[in-house]
């Protein structure tokens, strides 16, 4: 599957006790695979929701342009999930974010806040998944100010879990 997908680096704190729009909360926890074994940038994720989870291991192939890559996702058991947690990158932090998913104005937003690594603690992200890459988009204004950091490759959680000094 093809995916692509705009990112934005969010400024100000959001205060999701004044959130304007209903959301739904997602616990994830993601981490890194070693690149040798399982092939660069593949990932495992936990996704936490109302007491339940659910465990997926992810292949992402870069295509030149950072909006775009090709993805392909395969949900696994929490067993699987186990086993390859052993075999993590040890060059990569484990990465553990809250995401709050909205539609605004008939599109869908995932807005991240990372709790850890502690380096990372309170970065909000904003990302939104487009249909064509040259879709329009209209942000939600009320978030305050945004940087379009898409093509910054310090914002690819890849990018984000190196453990500092490696």
């Amino acid at each position: 599957m093809l995916e692509i997908e705009r990112k934005f680096l969010v400024h100000t704190p959001v205060r999701f006790d004044r959130f304007p729009i209903p959301y739904n909360r997602v616990q994830i926890e993601q981490a890194y695979l070693l690149p040798d074994v399982h092939g660069p940038g593949s990932r495992v994720r936990k996704r936490g929701q109302d007491g339940g989870n659910t465990y997926y291991q992810t292949f992402k192939i870069a295509s030149g342009n950072m909006s775009v890559r090709e993805e392909r996702e395969e949900r696994i058991s929490a067993l699987r999930y186990r086993d390859l947690m052993e075999e993590r990158d040890p060059s990569r932090n484990v990465i553990r974010k809250e995401r709050n998913c909205f539609l605004w104005k008939n599109q869908y937003f995932e807005l991240d806040v990372f709790l850890e690594p502690k380096n990372l603690s309170g970065l909000t992200l904003l990302e939104l998944e487009l249909t064509e890459e040259n879709s329009s988009i209209e942000l939600p204004g009320w978030l305050g100010k945004v940087t379009d950091v898409t093509e910054n490759p310090n914002y690819q959680n890849f990018n984000l879990a190196k453990v500092p000094g490696q």
